[in-house]
């Protein structure tokens, strides 16, 4: 994963919560922080055009899981 692009980096280590380890990620995270470091770093991404083939349209659903949590669930 050292080559992956940090934001997505960081949005696959806060979806397993820890569990997949990457270069960049953080140690602890709530419920609440979680849902937000992956809806910025998804917005960055999406804002910088900036592909990853590898993952092609993992994003997309996970900005529907996210916004789901976020609004309607109230994280």
């Amino acid at each position: 994963m050292g080559n992956v692009n940090p934001a997505f980096q960081d949005i696959l280590n806060a979806l397993s919560n820890n569990i997949i380890k990457v270069q960049y990620g953080h140690k602890n995270w709530d419920s609440q922080s979680r849902a937000q470091e992956i809806f910025a770093n998804m917005s960055y991404l999406k804002a910088n055009c900036i592909e990853i083939p590898e993952f092609d349209g993992i994003l997309d659903d996970i900005i529907i899981i996210v916004f789901k949590k976020m609004f309607f669930e109230g994280v």
